[in-house]
C-alpha cells in the first residue's frame, strides 16, 4: 500500500525549503554587498592617512639620505653604522609606503620635505665629532616625532593598509629611537 502525506505536511515541508532556499539567497546577496563595501574600503582613505602616508615617505627619504651621509661625514663607527641601519630599514619602508601609496592612488612625494632638506644640509656641512653630535641628536628628535605620527594614525586614520603599515613600523621607528639615544650619550660624554 502506498503512502498518502498529509497536504498539511508536505505545505509545511515546502515552506522549511522555501525558508531555507530565501535564507540562502539573503546571505549571498548580502554577501555580494559587503564585497564591494570590503574592497572599497580597502581603497578609502582620509585626509590623515593622506598624509601620514606622504609624510612617511618624505621622512623615509630625509632617513636614507641622512643615512648616507652620516656614512661617509661620521667620526665614529658607530654612528657610521646607525647610518647605514636606517639606510637598510628604511629603504624597506620606502618601497612598501611608496606601493601603498601607489595602490591608493596617492601621490608619492620624491623629495623630504623642506624642512627636512634644510636639516640634511645643517647636519652635511660638519663632519667628524661635530657631525656625530648634530646627527644624533636631529635623529633623536625625528624619530621622537615619528613614533608621534603613527600614533595619531592609529587613533584617527580611516584606511585599515595605512595603519597597518605604520603599526608595523613601530617597533624598528622605536629600536632607531633607542640607537639614537645610544650614540647621543656615547658622543655627549666625549665632548
Amino acid at each position: 500500500p502506498r503512502r498518502i502525506r498529509s497536504p498539511v505536511r508536505v505545505l509545511g515541508q515546502a515552506a522549511a525549503m522555501n525558508r531555507r532556499f530565501s535564507t540562502a539567497v539573503g546571505a549571498a546577496v548580502i554577501a555580494l554587498a559587503l564585497v564591494p563595501g570590503a574592497a572599497r574600503a580597502a581603497t578609502v582613505y582620509s585626509p590623515l592617512d593622506e598624509d601620514i602616508l606622504k609624510t612617511s615617505i618624505q621622512g623615509d627619504r630625509f632617513e636614507i639620505i641622512g643615512g648616507k651621509i652620516a656614512q661617509t661625514h661620521a667620526g665614529s663607527a658607530q654612528v657610521e653604522a646607525l647610518g647605514a641601519r636606517l639606510v637598510k630599514d628604511h629603504t624597506k619602508s620606502l618601497h612598501e609606503a611608496v606601493a601603498l601609496a601607489k595602490h591608493l592612488g596617492i601621490s608619492v612625494p620624491s623629495t623630504p620635505s623642506t624642512s627636512e632638506e634644510w636639516e640634511l644640509s645643517a647636519v652635511a656641512s660638519v663632519t667628524g665629532k661635530a657631525f656625530d653630535v648634530a646627527y644624533s641628536g636631529l635623529e633623536v628628535q625625528d624619530h621622537k616625532q615619528d613614533i608621534e605620527e603613527v600614533h595619531t594614525e592609529q587613533e584617527g586614520g580611516l584606511n585599515r593598509s595605512v595603519i597597518a603599515m605604520e603599526h608595523k613600523d613601530l617597533s624598528t621607528l622605536r629600536y632607531h629611537l633607542h640607537l639614537d639615544r645610544k650614540s647621543t650619550r656615547l658622543n655627549s660624554s666625549h665632548i
